[in-house]
């Protein structure tokens, strides 16, 4: 980078130190600028990561189901086309046209007409082996159904009864007789196929009207009054309770051989080919792609690929790659512009580099396997990319003005992914500055959801605006609506769970943190107001002071009012050597060298930021603690030393603070009000103009000795936060009157 790029005037110093987020929230851990030759090369692989993601497993297709057409979509390249939702469902219903298969087996049977053949001799059907049947009820309460049975019987001619058993015989095997679960399993079955292995798997067709069951007496009823016409009523009805209780299933389901035959049943099917020709509109501008449009067009998709030519893709590949690369220089030169600060640092670079990569390969994974989510139709991919998520943490990590700059680069590549979605474009746009608006404040873990539900909101308005333009029924379109809007509460979510990890891994402290660190019953608080009561009191105005010099000029108020609470916390360790906190012994450096006192002075920075990392304090308040004081010389110390030394020269780097001077605003302003506050606590006669006076002196005195030359204030700035300190310290140091009694 030329030299003259790093020299900045005070007024570009503030335009930065605005760019920057507030850099004193990311920790300003800043690392020293890369070569040239190390930048290039940077540069050159993130470009090359760039367009790897683009071009992965080529372009997806540049419509989904439920999407509306925004263009014509016709076929660039004559194709023969199978239709394969006609297939489906042509084998489904082939598949559904062939009955379930029973083989049968007559051998229980054969053996259940025997012992009715036998009733005829004996006089009881347990001697014959009938023990299922309940035979000892009574009929009529006065003979029971056995004894019944035997008297039909024995006044039948024996014959007749024979040949009525060889008609039931046959009219029970033509039948068929089935397990109940079976039976009730083919109640919604038109017919069933019968067949046995013996007969080399010829198969007969029957009925669900004709299969019997055990425990459907009215089923056996009716055959037994087809085979024993002249026989009683009472003889049929009890002998068909015999048949329900003691049959035995004669067929079984065979699940092997139905499914085998439905597979053949399918396999047989044939879709005759349809021919599609070049130029034939596939799609329509304004309707809505059905399922059976985007198999057309996924077919004519990859007919297209397949006949093009190497000379076609390197076109492709190059046009991508030009685009990638303009887009990367052209940031880079407004990066070195105005965010010089993330070039000169290697790590955020990386950072801010992985981030959009991020944002690509998810947006890439969502167009190419969107169409697999659970929620289709109603949900379309493309407008759940999750451009509005990235954009608000980059406004959160970095800033709005270079989230804004890089949502219009991202979305471009986005747009392109899904196949020059100008409408797309034109949503994510929307959707991202939303988040944007809102994402410079999060002052509690609520905001997050509030800003994703904005930020659907307005690109559900977003894809309805286009519906309204391209169609004759726009509310045709509600799925594009209801997926921005989807899309915007899932980033919500999103972001308030991630919320603490980007903190961590960005080095930032968002509002909410901030207004956690501000609660006074922090540990390191609560011990400053117990062990350096009059450094607490003092922190509290220093606090209040940088809040309203903030304000006055638009920086970060809540940043420099908590970083102001924590910014002396290492005097705990010897509270009683700061003027603040003496006691009854007085001043504790009347017996201590001029050294000796400017080490225990300055060893208070040393000390707060021992105690920030040991309770985990972000890299902000740190900041803080170790630039509120610059590299100030701690000037009565150092006149005593010199009164001390007899006309010998003293070193004044030994009574100067360790620094570094204030990097931000914030710590600027810490440093000037740190300053102002201890001073006007010396005034024996506080005035309104001996403050001003004093105030303006202290501030000039800083400004000459080059404390404020890295934190970017301008002198329009500066006189701002003179102005407020002197209007509230005056305000604080009023004339009291005095009391009865008081001299």
């Amino acid at each position: 980078m030329p030299q003259n790029t790093r020299s900045f005037t005070n007024k570009s110093r503030s335009r930065v130190a605005r760019d920057r987020g507030n850099a004193a929230a990311r920790g300003a851990d800043m690392t020293p600028k890369p070569g040239r030759l190390l930048s290039w090369l940077l540069s050159i692989m993130i470009g090359m990561a760039t367009v790897a993601i683009l071009t992965w497993r080529g372009s997806p297709l540049p419509i989904s189901e439920g999407q509306r057409a925004e263009r014509p979509y016709l076929v660039r390249q004559s194709f023969v086309y199978v239709d394969p939702m006609l297939k489906t469902v042509r084998e489904r219903d082939a598949r559904e046209s062939v009955p379930n298969y029973y083989r049968e087996s007559a051998g229980s049977l054969n053996n259940l007409l025997r012992q009715l053949r036998e009733l005829s001799e004996k006089h009881s059907s347990k001697e014959v082996g009938l023990l299922t049947w309940d035979a000892s009820g009574l009929l009529g309460g006065k003979i029971s159904k056995d004894e019944t049975l035997n008297k039909f019987i024995g006044e039948m001619e024996k014959n007749y009864y024979l040949d009525g058993l060889e008609l039931l015989g046959q009219e029970l095997k033509k039948r068929g007789i089935v397990r109940t679960e079976s039976f009730e399993q083919e109640r919604y079955s038109k017919k069933v196929r019968i067949y046995k292995e013996e007969d080399g798997g010829r198969a007969r067709e029957s009925s669900l009207d004709s299969l019997l069951a055990p425990g459907l007496e009215l089923k056996f009823e009716s055959v037994v009054k087809e085979t024993f016409l002249e026989s009683p009523p009472e003889f049929q009805q009890l002998f068909a309770e015999l048949l329900s209780a003691e049959v035995i299933p004669t067929l079984e389901y065979d699940q092997q051989e139905t499914i085998r035959r439905k597979r053949e049943a399918s396999g047989k099917v044939i879709t005759h080919p349809r021919v599609y020709r070049e130029g034939q509109e596939i799609l329509a501008v304004g309707e809505i792609a059905t399922r059976e449009a985007i198999e057309l067009i996924r077919a004519e998709y990859a007919n297209y690929v397949k006949s093009t030519t190497w000379h076609s893709l390197l076109m492709r590949l190059g046009g991508l790659t030009l685009i990638v690369f303009s887009m990367i220089i052209l940031l880079t030169i407004y990066m070195k512009q105005f965010l010089p600060y993330i070039l000169e640092s290697r790590a955020e670079t990386c950072k801010l580099a992985g981030l959009c990569l991020l944002a690509l390969a998810v947006s890439k994974v969502i167009a190419h396997l969107g169409h697999l989510l659970p929620f289709g139709p109603f949900l379309i991919p493309v407008y759940m990319m999750p451009m509005p998520f990235f954009a608000s943490v980059i406004t959160i990590a970095y800033s709005p003005r270079l989230a804004r700059v890089l949502v219009y680069f991202l979305v471009i590549l986005m747009a392109i992914i899904c196949g020059m979605n100008f409408s797309l474009l034109v949503v994510l746009v929307f959707g991202s500055f939303v988040a944007i608006f809102l994402s410079s404040h999060i002052r509690s873990r609520t905001v997050p959801l509030k800003i994703g539900l904005a930020a659907g909101a307005i690109q559900g308005v977003a894809s309805m605006s286009f519906a309204f333009l391209l169609s004759d029924n726009p509310f045709g379109h509600l799925h594009e609506a209801t997926s921005g809007l989807a899309s915007g509460v899932v980033m919500g979510m999103a972001l308030s769970i991630t919320l603490p990890l980007i903190e961590r891994v960005f080095n930032i402290v968002t509002d909410s943190k901030l207004l956690e660190l501000s609660d006074q019953n922090h540990p390191l608080l609560s011990r400053l107001a117990l062990e350096a009561p009059g450094t607490y009191q003092h922190t509290l105005m220093v606090a209040m002071l940088a809040e309203a010099g903030a304000e006055a000029i638009g920086a970060n108020s809540l940043l420099a009012r908590v970083g102001c609470y924590y910014h002396d916390i290492g005097k705990m360790n010897k509270a009683h050597y700061f003027a603040e906190n003496e006691d009854w012994r007085g001043s504790l450096h009347k017996e201590l060298n001029p050294s000796m006192s400017a080490l225990i002075i300055t060893s208070h920075v040393r000390d707060g930021l021992s105690m920030a990392e040991e309770h985990n304090l972000p890299k902000a308040m740190r900041a803080f603690i170790s630039e509120h004081h610059g590299t100030t010389l701690i000037e009565f110390f150092y006149r005593e030393a010199e009164k001390a030394s007899k006309n010998q020269p003293v070193n004044e780097s030994y009574y100067r603070y360790p620094g570094p001077k204030p990097q931000t605003r914030e710590t600027g302003i810490a440093l000037l009000v740190d300053t102002v506050e201890a001073a006007c606590r010396s005034i024996d006669n506080p005035t309104a103009s001996r403050i001003e006076k004093l105030v303006h002196e202290l501030s000039m005195k800083k400004l000459m000795d080059g404390q404020f030359n890295e934190c970017g204030l301008t002198l329009s700035e500066l006189k701002k936060v003179e102005e407020s300190a002197i209007q509230r310290l005056t305000h604080f140091y009023h004339h009291r009157v005095k009391y009865p009694g008081q001299e």
